[in-house]
């Protein structure tokens, strides 16, 4: 397990908050409610680096098509692991409870996605689980796509993003590209642009 540990603080990963006793008990309850238990990978993931954000671009490939995921790399973006706690804004609990008329039954988010987006636990009747991507604009009963068949995996798959093109232009920089006539005119009034 210290696998998933080493993977997570190779992208710079930043605590912000930190496991307790009392926090996992209410999270048990969560779990127990759908006939199922904290998965021992997760467990030893929070207890071990508690919740927080990754210090860095990071993706998750998906095993199912899913709207915002990029067409051609079928990836999603991974934002903030939640926390346990009952009273912070950025737990369990309060997207479960936030979230309570539109989450899909049996799923417990644990991670953010894009904007509005959960990774969860999908618990199944049986109290397994698999882990899925919830995204809040699908039509409903197609708002979850498998993910990772379990924490481990999940975490395992996750790699760093790195951009093709850079979006940035630093002020020495020229800009040469099919632009409209008045982007054209903008750029070379700022001396960006570089063509006829």
């Amino acid at each position: 397990m210290k696998a998933i540990l080493d993977k997570i603080k190779s992208f710079g990963f930043i605590q912000k908050h930190s496991y307790s006793e009392s926090d996992e008990k209410a999270v048990r309850n969560i779990f127990k409610q759908m006939n199922g238990s904290i998965p021992s990978d997760y467990l030893y993931f929070m207890k071990e680096l508690g919740s927080g954000y990754i210090d860095a671009s990071v993706k998750v490939h998906s095993k199912t098509d899913i709207p915002p995921v990029n067409e051609e790399s079928k990836y999603l973006s991974i934002s903030r692991f939640l926390d346990w706690s009952e009273t912070s804004d950025f737990s369990i609990h309060s997207e479960m409870h936030m979230l309570s008329d539109q989450l899909p039954n049996r799923f417990i988010p644990f991670v953010e996605g894009a904007s509005g987006d959960f990774y969860g636990f999908s618990i199944r009747k049986d109290g397994t689980y698999f882990i899925s991507y919830w995204h809040h604009e699908s039509i409903l009963n197609e708002q979850i796509h498998l993910v990772a068949d379990d924490f481990n995996s999940f975490i395992m798959s996750i790699t760093e993003y790195k951009e093709k093109h850079s979006t940035s232009v630093s002020s020495n920089d020229s800009i040469n590209h099919n632009s409209s006539p008045k982007m054209i005119e903008l750029l070379k009034r700022t001396g960006k642009w570089k063509g006829d």
